[in-house]
């Protein structure tokens, strides 16, 4: 017998809190579906309002008084130390070889990460066109580059592109102003930032599902009459959520991608930087298995 939880235990906060998510996405597809505006904002406050008499607001330690945040110890504060390990050259070699293997990972996740962002909204804003998005996309990644720089040396969470942007997408943002004023009101609310801290998952949950369904809008541009390009598609979007890492699909997408094409004997269909990709890739998931 296998379920996702336990249906008819109410007096589990887990369980009050699956129904209160399944209710909230109900809620956002009607919504949604009736093309109101503001569909998964409503649906999410909703969810926060149901979530008091259930028992799943909390507010212990919520409160924290601004001045305890140390900021000065973590602004500009980057250590270093440690990077290059080991006495002999051998050791500081391999030290540096997982060093610059760590740095890719990172680095091309974030830029994959921003690049299915783009994509996804792309497609649910149905006035651009692919050529238009292209022409933006060198743009769009340095800024994102720089933000992630700035946010890392700032000691905060890293800044990057998520997939609330979906959320602004279908409301009828175009022009990026949104994202200024989201940016504006994030500076504004700093201050009461610990009080996130008493969302209940179940209303997080709803924005994620609800976002992640809008974009899957793309999967009907694979073509499946090609199997050497789904397949390598399919098992990419299966990976991720199986290994719990977006590197390791991407990666195993990419090397299944050239192996197939090669194996069949249009090699040369792949661009060269697919298969530095391929290589880079294949070099992390052999040295870093667990890391990515």
């Amino acid at each position: 017998h296998f379920a996702f939880f336990d249906m008819l235990a109410t007096n589990s906060p887990d369980t009050r809190s699956a129904w209160l998510a399944i209710f909230g996405v109900i809620l956002i597809t009607i919504l949604l579906d009736k093309n109101v505006h503001g569909a998964i904002f409503i649906g999410k406050i909703v969810c926060m309002i149901l979530a008091v008499p259930l028992g799943l607001m909390h507010l212990n330690n919520a409160i924290v008084p601004i001045t305890s945040i140390p900021i000065s110890s973590v602004v500009f504060k980057m250590d270093f130390k440690g990077l290059i390990y080991g006495s002999g050259m051998s050791e500081k070699f391999m030290s540096l070889s997982t060093l610059i293997i760590v740095i890719f990972s990172i680095s091309i996740m974030d830029i994959f990460e921003t690049m299915s962002m783009l994509i996804a909204t792309a497609h649910l804003d149905r006035t651009e066109n692919d050529e238009r998005v292209k022409r933006r996309i060198p743009r769009i990644l340095e800024i994102d580059a720089a933000t992630t720089s700035i946010g890392s040396m700032l000691g905060i969470t890293n800044i990057s592109t998520y997939i609330e942007s979906t959320a602004g997408v279908i409301e009828g943002a175009r022009t990026g102003l949104t994202a200024v004023i989201t940016g504006l009101l994030f500076i504004v609310t700093s201050v009461i930032a610990p009080f996130a801290s008493f969302v209940p998952s179940a209303a997080t949950a709803t924005t994620l599902i609800a976002a992640g369904v809008l974009m899957m809008n793309v999967i009907k541009n694979i073509d499946f009459e090609k199997p050497a390009n789904a397949v390598p598609a399919v098992f990419t979007m299966f990976l991720m959520p199986l290994t719990n890492s977006l590197l390791t699909g991407i990666g195993a997408g990419i090397i299944l991608q050239v192996l197939t094409h090669l194996f069949i004997g249009r090699g040369h269909r792949i661009s060269a930087i697919i298969y530095i990709l391929a290589i880079l890739f294949a070099i992390v998931l052999i040295f870093l298995p667990r890391g990515i």
